[in-house]
Order: C-alpha cells, then structure tokens, then sequence
C-alpha cells in the first residue's frame, strides 16, 4: 500500500504558479520562438523582447513542469508543447489560455469559500452569466481551434456531407463552429445560431471566412428568452448544458422538442 505524502497537496497549492507560467509563455510567444529554432535564454530574450534572466528562469520552471527540455543551455519542446502550443502547428490551442484565465474567470474563484456557502457567485456583476457579459467575446474568439474536432465530428454524425437539406438551430452558438463545420460540408444547410450580439458578430466572421455567411442566419438574445422559429432537422446544444441548472436545462430542452 503507497505510502501517505503530502506532494499532491503542494502541487495544488502551487498550481496557479504553472497557470501564469504558462500564460505568460504563450503571450511571450516563447513555444514558437523555440521552434523557430531560438533555443537559449539570449535568443529567446531577443525574439520574445523580454529579459534574459526572466526568459531563464520561466524556461526552467518550464523544464521542470516537463513542457520543455534543456540540454548544455539548449531548450526544446517537448512533444506535447510541440503539438499543442507552438502557433504553426495545426493542433495548436494556446488561444484558449485567453478564456480560460480571463480576469473575469479567475475572480469568480477567489471568494470560493463564500460561493460554496451561497451556492452561486458573488461578484456584483452577475458573474460570467450576466447579460452580455464580456468574456463570452473571448471564448468565442479563442475556443474554435479545440473546438474543430468535435465541429467535424458532429457534422459526421448529422451527415452532414450527403448534402439532404438541412435546416440547423445552433443554440447558444458562441463561435459558431459546430453549424459552421456542418454548413461547410453541406451546401444545402441552412444554419441559424441564436447567441448574445456581440458573440454573434464574431460568429459571423467565421462564418465569412468559411465561406458560408450566405446560408448563416443569426438569431439574437437569449437562448431561454428568445423565440426561435420550428421546422429544424437538428437542434445542437453544445458546451451548454454544464452551466444552467437542470430545471433550466430541462425547459429549454422541451422547447427543442417542441421545434
């Protein structure tokens, strides 16, 4: 039987230091400066028009957290950096760090011991489900490459590609990707993504540079005050059912039933 140690304790605690670390690596630019082939601390200083000594000591943190190697004053991306955090690689979701560590998603946790006690937040503006709230920019923004995978699998499931029309409601679309990866494959969908406004302007340019604007149909408000019209072939509720209660979820899922 292991024997008890306290290491998962300390590195839960710390766990915040690797969130900045990372953060600031990505803002850096640090991961594509290595790959690009800048692998010293004065190299990097020079690309990423930061200090030598701070470069150096965020790659070793770096090194430690296994995101890189070092060898004789040389650093490398390890082979998840590499995939997922350099800006060339077609898998890269650094982005997201600018969703998941916004200011706005980073406060909501710190009067936790209070939120657990009331049993929802207790910033005064709302929280993250305030109306329009900002950050939802942000995720929209900076979701989509995580988001292509499942977007190609749900167009495989709808088969989307034997082109039958198609009329898509895409509920609390955000960035829009799902129904826009359908569109994509299928020239005879019609997609409607109902969203806030200022999301739905930035699902709009997606929409536009993947080609499909002419067959993408916003719907703006609220997913749970909105009406949304009927007659659709597929309903796509994604990344949204975590957030509401399920008293919320449960009525608004009737009203898809309904459509």
């Amino acid at each position: 039987m292991p024997q008890p140690t306290p290491a998962r304790f300390f590195q839960v605690v710390n766990a915040y230091q690797q969130s900045a670390a990372i953060k600031t690596s990505i803002e850096l630019g640090v991961f594509s400066a290595i790959a690009a082939g800048c692998e010293t601390a004065e190299a990097l200083a020079d690309r990423c028009y930061a200090s030598v000594k701070g470069m150096r000591i965020l790659c070793d943190f770096l090194v430690m957290h296994q995101f890189l190697t070092k060898e004789s004053n040389h650093y490398r991306l390890a082979p998840d950096s590499a995939t997922f955090l350099d800006k060339n690689s077609r898998m890269y979701v650094g982005g997201i760090v600018g969703f998941l560590l916004a200011p706005q998603m980073v406060q909501a946790f710190d009067n936790l011991t209070v939120v657990v006690r009331k049993g929802g937040t207790v910033m005064n503006t709302g929280g993250t489900m305030a109306f329009e709230h900002p950050v939802w920019k942000e995720f929209a923004r900076s979701m989509v490459p995580l988001m292509i995978p499942p977007a190609e699998g749900i167009a495989a499931i709808v088969k989307a590609s034997e082109g039958a029309p198609m009329k898509v409601l895409d509920l609390a679309a955000g960035h829009g990707i799902f129904g826009i990866t359908i569109a994509r494959h299928n020239p005879n969908a019609q997609i409607h993504a109902l969203d806030w406004v200022p999301v739905l302007e930035i699902a709009r340019e997606h929409a536009t540079a993947a080609g499909v604007a002419d067959r993408w149909h916003a719907i703006e408000g609220s997913a749970f005050e909105v009406e949304f019209g009927g007659d659709y072939d597929v309903v796509l509720i994604t990344n949204f059912h975590t957030i509401c209660s399920s008293t919320t979820i449960e009525s608004l899922m009737r009203r898809c039933m309904e459509r």
